[in-house]
């Protein structure tokens, strides 16, 4: 698998009349808030902007990650208790750190 080519994470979603709302870098301009009309913006703290396709295709591809990545974490957490329970610790602490890091995207993507 190549490097990746979009904008470095983290990302974040700010609403605001104009890019201006953050003074980090500008990934993508999204639909309005039905709210109050302004736009959503996702931005970066990254130094770099990536390249622009290549955020649209990670925007676009998103549903499809998080599906597949709420499909995989049952497995993921049955795996981790057999080694925490089975007494290969030193086994199940980086797999936990991944599942928790996994967890927490999850989670991130579906915050009100």
């Amino acid at each position: 698998m190549s490097a990746p080519k979009f904008t470095p994470g983290p990302w974040y979603a700010k609403s605001g009349d104009s890019q201006m709302c953050s003074e980090d870098t500008t990934v993508a301009r999204l639909g309005q808030r039905a709210s109050d009309a302004t736009h959503w913006w996702i931005f970066s703290p990254a130094n770099d902007h990536g390249d622009s396709d290549a955020d649209a295709d990670l925007i676009a591809a998103a549903p499809e990650l998080y599906a597949a990545l709420a499909a995989l974490m049952p497995a993921v957490d049955s795996e981790i208790e057999q080694r925490q329970f089975g007494g290969y610790d030193k086994d199940f602490i980086e797999l936990k750190r991944l599942s928790d890091a996994a967890h927490a995207a999850l989670a991130k993507a579906v915050q009100p």
